[in-house]
């Protein structure tokens, strides 16, 4: 019986696939009959606009730039079917009504958003598919008709582009890591990062790319976080902006959100205090400490402390939130806080020798090396990055190994949905996901890169042979020079209003048009630990 349904579901996916695969390739253009858009654009906005077949010449001007139609496809008006026929930041849309033409770019998607906005996850603001509305209502605009129109009468085509510019401005060969380049990024991404940060302390959370300009909201975790990468940047970069930015942003967390919590200190805005501000806060004063850019948090670290600590169910887990209000813990978990926790209680021990943070990480460790551990978890895991990191933390300082074998296990699954070239049509390779429609998270790979780096670590200090090394050596390489390829190049600066502020920065993807703190956050600090590992092989 189950082999009679296996046979049947694996012929059903070969016969979906084969349809999928004869839908979605594209017919390729003769470059001299290839259409050119040209267009010019004046601080991040589109200022005029011709086309024409075959007539491709290098532009010249910075503000110029041609989308050359590379292949074509019919493409279906169902909205469902349009938006994963759209293949995000490589296609747009002709659309040919009663003799008219028009054309919606690559570039004029990626100026709306209209990537991965066609449906939105209201939990995680992640989104997937070409927003057909969108597309639809360029199209009428530029037909001078309405969306239903468009829908009900026109012929939609399907184009694939590249973007040609100006010779300065042209993508450079995908660059290979080395420690020179590696460095060269932290310091970019800790100089973006630190250009945000107000004199209060505050930082340019989530910005815009296209106008450059910050939407007014905020995370206490992220900031911590960010400033955690900005004190180990300043301690290998020792650039005074960076380092003068790390300090006004512990002293915002120190002397602006430090509050009571009962009978404790902890990180909070609001009646509700969550785990994760305090330990990731926790984590940036140590590293400040410890890399003698300050002296003046010790009193807040043992406060934090006492708080983290005061959080911890005697099986190890942690509760997540307190009620200040009432004023009790809350016992409920979420994704990362136990992690990040445990890793700052190890860090605690490792720089101001406290007894009771040690022995509390200890319990920390225990609990996450028994995570995931029901039928079916090794199909699937969560985010474990800052298992990896707390285990590798405390490897010199527990006999328990149970949360690197499970962070071992959970590399084995990451390897395994880990993109090779050609895999997708996206410049993916290095990347992690499950199929070839959406482009992949470049967080994820920053945060991977972290946990494999950590792991690589621990293994150097307790089985340098392990079998498990040049695997997770290759895995982490390939994500790093997947997240180096993204950064922003001067290729994309006619998008936006303040170039000069975005180009070099971290996407959450190649199609992403808001750049969040914890973007470059995640990918220095894996920077950071794989420049350790190089030095530690000397």
């Amino acid at each position: 019986m189950i082999r009679r349904v296996l046979v049947g579901y694996t012929a059903l996916l070969a016969a979906a696939s084969f349809v999928t695969y004869r839908h979605a390739k594209l017919t390729p253009v003769d470059a001299s009959e290839a259409t050119v858009v040209k267009s010019t654009w004046q601080g991040g906005v589109l200022v005029a606009r011709s086309s024409s077949r075959g007539e491709l010449a290098i532009p010249t001007a910075l503000g110029e730039v041609q989308e050359v139609v590379t292949g074509e496809a019919d493409l279906p008006k169902n909205p469902w079917l349009l938006a994963f026929s759209v293949r995000p930041g490589l296609d747009g849309v002709r659309a040919t009504l009663d003799g008219k033409e028009a054309i919606v770019t690559v570039d004029d998607l990626l100026s709306r958003e209209g990537y991965e906005h066609a449906y939105l996850d209201p939990n995680t603001g992640l989104g997937f598919g070409t927003d057909p509305r969108l597309v639809m209502a360029l199209l009428a605009e530029r037909l001078g008709t309405t969306a239903d129109v468009v829908v009900a009468r026109a012929k939609l085509t399907r184009l694939g582009f590249r973007r040609v510019v100006a010779k300065e401005r042209a993508k450079p060969p995908p660059p290979k890591l080395n420690k020179e380049i590696a460095l060269e990024t932290i310091a970019t991404f800790a100089r973006k990062l630190a250009d945000g940060v107000d004199g209060t302390g505050h930082y340019a959370y989530l910005v815009d790319a296209r106008t450059g300009q910050s939407d007014g909201s905020y995370n206490w975790p992220r900031h911590s976080g960010a400033t955690y990468f900005l004190a180990q940047a300043a301690r290998l970069t020792k650039n005074p902006w960076v380092t003068a930015a790390c300090r006004r942003a512990a002293i915002l967390l120190r002397d602006g959100s430090l509050v009571a919590c009962g009978n404790q200190k902890c990180i909070a805005d609001g009646a509700i205090a969550d785990l994760g501000s305090s330990a990731l806060a926790l984590l940036a004063f140590t590293e400040i400490d410890a890399g003698g850019i300050d002296a003046g948090f010790r009193t807040t670290i043992r406060e934090l402390t006492s708080f983290v600590r005061s959080q911890q169910r005697p099986d190890g887990e942690l509760m997540h939130y307190y009620d200040r209000a009432v004023p009790a813990p809350i016992d409920v978990q979420v994704l990362y806080y136990t992690g990040e926790a445990t890793f700052a209680l190890g860090r605690v021990h490792r720089v101001t020798g406290d007894e009771e943070a040690l022995a509390a990480a200890k319990k920390g460790l225990a609990h996450l090396g028994r995570s995931w551990s029901f039928f079916g978890s090794r199909y699937y895991y969560g985010e474990e990055h800052w298992t990896c990191q707390a285990a590798a933390e405390l490897v010199d300082r527990s006999d328990d190994r149970t949360a690197l074998e499970f962070c071992r296990g959970w590399h084995a699954y990451t390897r395994a949905i880990q993109y090779r070239p050609g895999e997708t049509p996206f410049d993916a390779a290095g990347g992690f996901g499950v199929g070839p429609i959406v482009p992949p998270r470049i967080t994820a790979a920053s945060s991977r890169s972290e946990a494999a780096a950590a792991l690589l670590d621990a293994l150097a200090r307790t089985s340098p042979n392990d079998a498990d090394v040049p695997l997770l050596e290759d895995e982490l390489e390939s994500a790093l020079e997947l997240m180096l390829r993204s950064r922003i190049g001067r290729d994309q600066e006619h998008l936006f209003a303040t170039p000069e502020a975005i180009v070099g920065r971290l996407p959450g993807s190649h199609t992403d048009m808001r750049l969040r703190i914890d973007y470059e956050q995640h990918a220095g600090s894996a920077l950071v630990r794989w420049l350790d590992l190089e030095a530690r092989k000397k």
